[in-house]
């Protein structure tokens, strides 16, 4: 599941959900939650926003991307709910992060 969710959040612009991973494995949302954090130690939803966040500084890294466009190919409508999930992330906002790894 958990490579599932890393390619899928890269494929759909960060538009995985629970349901949608619940029918991939073939059970309610409720228990593919609960059984993914049982086996994981986080939550499906922060394990999602952990790979959104990793495409995120990847994009930074690798692209002249605009901010703004990164934040909405990784799923986020509100930009500045972006940048304040980056930088908990990453401890910079992403315009300074890509400007430190640049």
């Amino acid at each position: 599941l958990m490579a599932w969710i890393h390619e899928n959040v890269w494929k759909r612009g960060g538009n995985v959900t629970r349901a949608d991973a619940a029918e991939y494995v073939s059970m309610n949302q409720e228990y593919m939650s609960r059984m993914f954090k049982e086996k994981t130690g986080i939550s499906f939803k922060d394990y999602v926003l952990q790979e959104k966040m990793k495409y995120a500084e990847k994009l930074l890294r690798e692209t002249a991307m605009p901010v703004s466009v990164i934040a909405s190919k990784v799923g986020f409508s509100n930009f500045s709910h972006f940048s304040a999930m980056f930088k908990r992330f990453y401890r910079d906002a992403p315009a300074d992060y890509r400007k430190k790894m640049s």
